[in-house]
């Protein structure tokens, strides 16, 4: 039986005491228990240092957030049994996918990291016509998508989120604008003539379910590629005077769609 004590304490009463979640994929076992995985395991008994009653958050990366007692804690097991479950736990009240242009070396890790951090719910690695990164290996490509979920996973744990953002393959422009219809909103980051001012944007997205940002690369968009874009019904979106390295943009672009719907 669970003490009043335990459920008083417990993080979702006072979420910002908690430092992380852990995450277990669904679904959740008998007696409504929960065992974390190795690697979870591991981090929530030897770097946590969690014992038996101690309350701990366990998210399932659907959305579905576990508020849960430890009741074993050893070195070859850590099961945890589910006291509460909230649905939606630390996400924005709408979906936002990015797309954003694949830069060289560890850049597009600071991408996926922060994107997951501000709530986006899928990370496109986006390649055009300007791109300096070029992946024709498919092994390669594995192994630079497997790096960027793991990224996006422990940013989820770090920033309380419930959602394990998906990152696609490494998608080509005529690719992304095949899934436009997708979406009630598409927009770029466009500092070209004939974009409209962020303001405006954001009347135009405030009733939009489903939105779609679009960041190039290091070098932009070719101006074929922009018009491409807008035929297809994206809408180019300044984001300021100022030009911006393409991961830059693509985290200022996030940021302010997203506070959109979370003032």
């Amino acid at each position: 039986m669970t003490s009043p004590d335990f459920l008083n304490d417990h993080p979702f009463h006072q979420r910002h005491g908690e430092i992380t979640s852990f995450y277990a994929p669904p679904p959740i076992g008998d007696g409504g228990t929960i065992t974390l995985p190795a690697e979870e395991m591991y981090h929530a008994r030897a770097a946590c240092r969690l014992k038996q009653g101690d309350p701990i958050t366990i998210v399932d990366g659907h959305g579905l957030a576990h508020f849960c007692e430890v009741i074993t804690a050893t070195p070859k097991k850590f099961m945890a049994r589910v006291v509460k479950t909230v649905k939606h736990w630390g996400e924005p009240p709408v979906a936002v996918h990015l797309a954003a242009g694949l830069s060289k070396g560890s850049k597009f890790d600071w991408t996926c990291e922060k994107a997951t951090e501000l709530g986006a719910s899928r990370i496109i690695p986006l390649v055009s016509e300007k791109s300096a990164v070029k992946i024709d290996d498919l092994a390669a490509e594995k192994r630079r998508i497997a790096r960027y979920r793991r990224i996006a996973l422990a940013a989820m744990k770090q920033s309380l989120r419930s959602v394990w953002p998906e990152v696609g393959s490494i998608c080509a422009l005529n690719d992304l604008i095949g899934t436009f219809d997708a979406y009630h909103r598409v927009l770029i980051g466009d500092p070209t003539r004939g974009s409209i001012p962020f303001e405006k944007a954001a009347e135009l997205i405030s009733s939009a379910r489903k939105t779609l940002l679009i960041v190039g690369p290091e070098s932009g968009f070719a101006s074929s590629e922009i018009e491409r874009l807008r035929q297809n019904g994206a809408i180019s979106v300044s984001l300021g005077p100022r030009r911006l390295r393409t991961e830059t943009a693509a985290i200022a672009f996030l940021t302010r769609i997203v506070g959109v719907f979370e003032p």
